[in-house]
Parts: structure tokens; sequence; C-alpha cells
């Protein structure tokens, strides 16, 4: 795979992909967004389609970034509103959550 730059200043060494399925039920789910993070895994395809990347993960928060360009204006010239709402739906319903920890039910 060759890189691939997200948006100025943040490269993907590996390019695109996804985690290896084999992988989601050996780490956690902060081990594994962390992973994305240090490169370890391809950046996920939809960070290059909307100029974003995951930049930080700590236990229940993950932060992303980005820089739209002229692909996401609307027709006045403003970035579409679909492009800050993409970003925050990751960090929100989905990184947010795998960031936590799991906490298992004592069996009685």
């Amino acid at each position: 795979m060759s890189e691939v730059e997200l948006y100025p200043g943040r490269v993907s060494p590996l390019g695109l992909g996804t985690i290896p399925p084999c992988d989601i039920s050996r780490y956690t789910g902060l081990e594994l967004l962390q992973r994305i993070i240090d490169n370890k895994y391809p950046a996920p395809p939809i960070s290059f389609q909307l100029s974003f990347g995951l930049t930080e993960v700590s236990e229940g928060r993950a932060v992303f970034r980005g820089m739209p360009n002229e692909r996401y204006l609307n027709p006045l010239g403003g970035v579409h509103g679909g492009w800050a709402a993409t970003p925050l739906d990751s960090p929100c319903k989905h990184c947010s959550i795998r960031a936590r920890p799991i906490r298992r039910r004592s069996s009685r």
C-alpha cells in the first residue's frame, strides 16, 4: 500500500483500509483506536474521502481533526453541514464508545 494524505499535515503511511477482523477480538476498542493513530493500521477510507482523521484517543474520548476543501462547499460557498456532521458522528457514536472499558457483570 502506498501512503496517502488525509489532509494537509496528516499522512497515512499504510494507505487506506480497515482493521483485520482477527484483531477485533484480540485488542480492546481503545487499543484498536490507538493502533490506528500509531499507523499500525491503514486509515479508514472515509478519512480520505472527507479529509479528517483520528488524532487522539483516551478512555471514553476520541479526537478527530480535519480540513474541508472545495469539494465540501455548498452553493453559497460555505462548508456543507454534512462535512461537519460526519466527523462528529464518528467520535460520538462509535469511537468514544469503543474507547470505554468493558464492564463485565459479576457471576453470582
